[in-house]
C-alpha cells in the first residue's frame, strides 16, 4: 500500500485504490503507524477487500492475527473515505466490485477552507452529516416503508495546511 501511495503522489484528479489482501503483514518495510500517517496525507480513497474471511470463519474464528489484519484493512478504508468488505464466498466478489464502481460513480467532493488559526499543519478530525431542514440527521424511507438515517462515507479528517 505504501508503494502504491508513493506512485500516486504525482497523479492529478481522483484516485482510488482497490486493495485485495488478507490484512496480514508478511514482508513490509513500512510500519502500520507509518501507513496510517501516510493515509492521513493522501487524497486517494482506499477500498479494501479482505480475502481471508472464509478461512477465518471455517476454522473457528479465533485468530488474533486475522482480527488485527481485518482491523488494519477497515482502518485503511475508514481513514480515506472508502469501504472495507469481507466476503465469505467467492461468489460475492462480482457484487462487491459492482458496489465499489457504484460508490465511485456517486462520489461527491466537498471542500472547505479552514480558518487561519487552524492552518497548523496538524491532522484534524471531520464529521460529515446530511441533515434535514430541522437540523437533525436526514432520514429516508425505503421501498418497504422503513425509515433509515442517511449514511455518509467520508474521510475521518484532513491535514491542515501550514501557514
Amino acid at each position: 500500500l505504501g508503494d502504491t501511495l508513493d506512485r500516486l503522489k504525482g497523479v492529478r484528479g481522483r484516485k482510488s485504490v482497490l486493495l485485495l489482501a488478507t490484512g496480514l503483514d508478511t514482508f513490509s518495510v513500512t510500519t502500520l503507524d507509518e501507513i496510517y500517517d501516510r493515509l492521513k496525507r493522501t487524497d486517494a480513497t482506499i477500498f479494501c477487500i479482505g480475502l481471508a474471511e472464509a478461512e477465518y470463519t471455517r476454522y473457528g474464528g479465533t485468530s488474533i492475527s486475522y482480527l488485527q489484519g481485518k482491523n488494519a484493512l477497515t482502518m485503511f478504508a475508514k481513514q480515506t473515505g472508502g469501504l472495507a468488505l469481507f466476503p465469505r464466498f467467492e461468489g460475492e466478489l462480482p457484487d462487491i466490485f459492482r458496489s465499489v464502481v457504484g460508490f465511485l460513480r456517486s462520489e461527491y467532493t466537498l471542500t472547505f477552507r479552514p480558518p487561519p488559526e487552524i492552518r497548523d499543519g496538524q491532522y484534524h478530525r471531520l464529521k460529515v452529516e446530511i441533515v434535514g431542514a430541522d437540523g437533525k440527521p436526514l432520514k429516508v424511507t425505503d421501498e418497504k416503508g422503513k425509515s433509515h438515517k442517511v449514511e455518509v462515507v467520508a474521510r475521518e479528517g484532513y491535514m491542515a495546511p501550514k501557514g
